[in-house]
């Protein structure tokens, strides 16, 4: 079953309690709360506040979205037992991290097996808790491709480790489709937004110039994006096990198209059942 629900990066700018208000309102069924400015690593007042929320308004919490990058999170000052003890006041059952701080083809074969060790010694501790870790399929991590996540995957395999899936920037349809498909054993979450190089394109950009000037993304409404993201989740369904859509971006971070993209995410879930 697809699961329609919020992380709330896009909704930083507004309080706890109006992001609530808003996943209320609009029907989503889960709030993962993010650990920038709403749930910070070791602020487990915040943590409680957002469960008894959440709770009073039959709101879940699929997930923490701690934003811990294994190998570098520690060093900084942020252990994995307060991200932990962290999600478990939150009481939410899952974490989402990153693997690392560089794409994989960047790494060498000493940091990547460092990684792989910090992650399984977390894997351990999670499951411990009867937790699970979510890696966040994203650049500047080992995770930053398909290819490369799934090699990741081989060198943590763990009852505990699960990954994340977003559409790779600039992709077509189809290619987005089987990077979906490959990744659904792994499969966990679905961040959900509609990003494009916008009229880069017009201009003779490529994808790999654009990511490499590190130009910003373009928004877009989510239904502008209807026949990808109703394709996408479809595949997603294929699995027989229950994932959440996470809606991770709106256009402007306004509260006006995340109520928008949120329509069309139940309009796009109430199409597939």
């Amino acid at each position: 079953m697809i699961l329609p629900g919020l992380t709330t990066v896009t909704t930083r700018h507004l309080s706890v309690e109006e992001t609530v208000d808003i996943v209320s309102e609009q029907g989503l069924k889960g709030i993962e709360w993010e650990g920038i400015k709403h749930v910070i690593p070791g602020d487990l007042k915040a943590a409680k506040n957002a469960r008894k929320l959440c709770a009073a308004n039959q709101i879940a919490i699929p997930s923490y979205g701690s934003y811990y990058r294994v190998g570098a999170s520690e060093e900084a000052g942020m252990s994995f037992s307060t991200v932990m003890e962290t999600a478990v006041a939150l009481g939410a059952p899952c974490i989402r991290i990153w693997a690392g701080e560089q794409d994989y083809e960047k790494s060498s074969a000493a940091y990547i097996g460092k990684i792989v060790r910090e992650t399984l010694r977390i894997a351990d501790l999670a499951a411990d808790q009867g937790l699970q870790l979510i890696f966040e399929f994203h650049g500047d991590s080992l995770t930053n491709t398909t290819e490369n996540a799934l090699e990741f995957a081989k060198m943590v395999k763990h009852p505990a480790v699960t990954f994340s899936w977003q559409p790779p920037h600039a992709l077509t349809q189809r290619e987005c489709e089987e990077s979906l498909t490959a990744m659904l054993p792994l499969l966990n979450t679905v961040h959900v937004f509609q990003w494009d190089m916008g009229n880069y394109v017009d201009t003779g950009y490529t994808r790999e110039r654009f990511m490499a000037e590190r130009i910003d993304w373009v928004r877009h409404p989510l239904k502008h994006g209807i026949d990808r993201w109703l394709s996408y989740l479809k595949v997603a369904s294929k699995t027989g096990r229950d994932h959440w859509a996470l809606i991770e971006f709106s256009k402007g971070d306004t509260r006006e198209q995340l109520i928008e993209d949120s329509k069309t995410l139940l309009e796009l879930i109430g199409s597939i059942y």
